[in-house]
């Protein structure tokens, strides 16, 4: 996406793990034993982001997606007075495709073809080949 760095936040992403998997330990030390083995943070690159052109087309793809039974999560609403313009304007275009040690080389390449399909009928275009991987 234009203007948007992807440097500078996969740092900040990386940097808010490892926040969050001190902040966690911090909160559970003093937790009984039985809640410390029920949570535990793992940091690990499990997704990827598209980031649709505005709002409507990311809900076009959601829904798309979802049709193919393929489930990616939105970033929650950033609507607060102390979040800034890029921020809020990634918050309402994006979304989270998750990408974990379950899924293979052969899965992924399927859900690529059905976002390049969902993505081609939310901006108005013809699919092409994708749309026969949704199997």
């Amino acid at each position: 996406a234009p203007g948007l760095d992807v440097s500078a936040r996969w740092e900040r992403r990386t940097a808010n793990v490892a926040a969050f998997t001190t902040a966690l330990a911090a909160a559970l030390a003093t937790a009984p034993e039985r809640a410390r083995r029920a949570v535990v943070p793992l940091a690990a690159p499990a997704f990827a982001v598209l980031v649709a052109r505005d709002a409507a087309t990311r809900d076009a793809v959601r829904a798309g997606l979802a049709a193919a039974r393929i489930y990616p999560a939105m970033l929650w609403p950033m609507d607060g007075e102390d979040v800034g313009a890029a921020d809020r304007d990634l918050a309402d275009r994006a979304l989270v495709l998750h990408a974990d040690s379950r899924y293979d080389a052969s899965g992924m390449a399927r859900v690529a073809a059905v976002v390049a399909d969902v993505a081609a009928r939310a901006a108005g275009t013809t699919p092409g080949a994708a749309a026969c991987a949704r199997d």
